[in-house]
């Protein structure tokens, strides 16, 4: 039970992150980390290596 509890955790707190531009807007961009995307695909944050 106590497995359940966390995986349910996990998965919760992935759904609150995530970002949902549904349904597409007009003029086709789509974006990752943006709310207004400004080509084809915008992706915006950082790579961080360790």
């Amino acid at each position: 039970m106590k497995r359940f509890f966390l995986f349910f955790a996990a998965f919760a707190a992935q759904v609150n992150i995530a970002q949902n531009t549904f349904p597409f807007p007009e003029n086709g961009n789509v974006g990752i980390g943006t709310v207004a995307p400004i080509s084809k695909l915008t992706i915006n944050g950082s790579l961080a290596l360790n």
